[in-house]
C-alpha cells in the first residue's frame, strides 16, 4: 500500500462513513425484525453475563454487537455501528486484496466503488446482524491466503488461520471457503505444506472458536460447551426438516431464484401508528445482472485460461452458492454477502479488458 492507494482509499471511504452514519437511527429507532428476534437480546446477555438465546450461532459476531452497545448505549447507534465499521473495512479490503491479484489502480478502484454502490451491502452495513463481520473475516482470510500464495511466510499463513477461526467462530457457514484454501496452500508447495497449512488453521480455529465460548465455558463447563454444539448440529437438521412453506413461498426463498430476483424486503409496523415500514435489501440491478453474466464468461473460459486468481475468485463465487442447492430448507438472498467482493473483482476485471 502507497501513499496514493491511502489516500484513494480515504476519498472511498469518508462518503461512505458520512452516507452509513445518515439515520442509522430509522424505523423510528425501534429494531427491525433480525435485530429484534436473534442478535440484540444475545447482545444484551452477553453484557449482563448471562446464557446466549441465540445459541444456534456461534457468539463472536454477538459479542460485536455487544461491545458496540458497550460504547455507544442501547441505543440504534451502539446496536448498529459495529456492522457499519465492518463494512468500511470490507471496502478497504476488497480494494487490498485486488492490488495484491492484479497491481494498478483500475481494478481496486472501480471493485471497492461497485461494492460501496451495492444496496443490500449498504443496507446490511446499516442492521445490527453478524453478515458484516462474516464477510470482513473470509475476505481478510482470502487476502492473507494470496499473501502467503506469493511468498510462503509463516506470518501470512498464521494471519490466514486465524481469520478462518474469526470467520468460523461468527458463522459456521465460513467453512464453504476452506477448499478453496485448501487448494491454494496445496499449490503453494504440495502435500507436505498442505498437511503443515490445513494442522495450522484447524488449530487457531478450535482455538478461538473455544475462546470466544469462553463465558459459557466458565459458567457451566467444558463437557457442557461439547453438548452445545451437538444440540445445534440438531437444531439446524430440525430447522430444515420443518420448514413448511407453499411451493411459491418455497420457491421465491430459494437460491434457484437469486438469479432472477434481486431483492428482498424487511417488513416492519412502526408502533403507535398504522404504518407499515419496508426495508428494502436488494442487490444493485445494474451491477448484480452485469456481474452474473461476467461469472458466467469467467465458468466459460476457466478450460482455456490457466490464470490462478480468475480460478479463484471464481471458484469461491461457486463454493458460496452451489451449495446451497443441495439445502433443504428456505434460504435467503443475504447468503450471497460474502460472495460479493469476489464477484465484483471479477466484474473489475473484465470492465477493464472490455476497456
Amino acid at each position: 500500500m502507497t501513499r496514493k492507494d491511502v489516500f484513494i482509499l480515504l476519498l472511498i471511504l469518508i462518503p461512505n462513513l458520512f452516507l452509513r452514519t445518515y439515520r442509522i437511527d430509522y424505523a423510528e429507532g425501534k429494531a427491525i425484525f433480525d435485530e429484534k428476534a436473534y442478535y440484540l437480546e444475545a447482545a444484551r446477555s452477553y453484557l449482563q453475563n448471562r446464557d446466549d438465546p441465540n445459541m444456534e450461532h456461534p457468539p463472536l459476531g454477538k459479542m460485536f454487537i455487544a461491545a458496540g452497545i458497550k460504547v455507544f448505549g442501547d441505543n440504534p447507534y451502539g446496536w448498529r455501528i459495529p456492522s457499519l465499521i465492518f463494512a468500511l473495512i470490507g471496502i478497504s479490503l476488497i480494494y487490498i486484496l485486488s492490488k495484491e491479484l492484479f497491481g494498478g489502480l483500475f481494478i481496486p478502484i472501480t471493485a471497492a466503488l461497485l461494492l460501496s454502490l451495492d444496496n443490500m451491502y449498504f443496507v446490511y452495513s446499516r442492521l445490527a446482524v453478524m453478515e458484516m463481520a462474516l464477510l470482513v473475516f473470509m475476505l481478510a482470510t482470502i487476502t492473507f491466503l494470496w499473501k502467503y500464495y506469493k511468498n510462503g511466510t509463516v506470518i501470512n499463513l498464521v494471519l490466514l488461520s486465524v481469520f478462518f477461526g474469526l470467520s468460523f467462530s461468527t458463522k459456521w457457514t465460513a467453512v464453504l471457503i476452506l477448499p478453496a484454501i485448501a487448494i491454494i496452500i496445496y499449490l503453494r508447495g504440495g502435500r507436505k505444506n498442505l498437511t503443515i497449512g490445513l494442522i495450522t488453521i484447524l488449530s487457531a480455529t478450535g482455538i478461538i472458536y473455544i475462546l470466544s465460548y469462553l463465558p459459557y465455558i466458565l459458567r457451566h463447563s467444558f463437557w457442557q460447551f461439547a453438548a452445545l454444539q451437538q444440540t445445534i448440529v440438531l437444531f439446524w437438521g430440525k430447522f430444515g426438516r420443518e420448514t413448511n412453506y407453499s411451493l411459491a413461498g418455497y420457491f421465491l426463498n430459494h437460491v434457484t431464484s437469486w438469479l432472477f430476483n434481486p431483492g428482498w424486503d424487511y417488513d416492519l409496523r412502526l408502533e403507535g401508528s398504522n404504518r407499515i415500514g419496508v426495508v428494502n435489501a436488494m442487490f444493485n440491478p445494474v451491477i448484480y445482472w452485469t456481474s452474473i453474466y461476467f461469472i458466467t464468461k469467467s465458468l466459460r473460459g476457466m478450460r482455456k485460461s490457466r490464470d490462478l486468481r480468475i480460478f479463484l475468485l471464481t471458484f469461491l463465487v461457486m463454493l458460496n452458492f452451489v451449495p446451497w442447492f443441495f439445502v433443504r430448507r428456505i434460504q435467503y438472498l443475504y447468503y450471497l454477502l460474502p460472495i460479493l467482493p469476489y464477484l465484483y473483482i471479477l466484474t473489475s476485471y473484465y470492465l477493464r479488458e472490455f476497456y
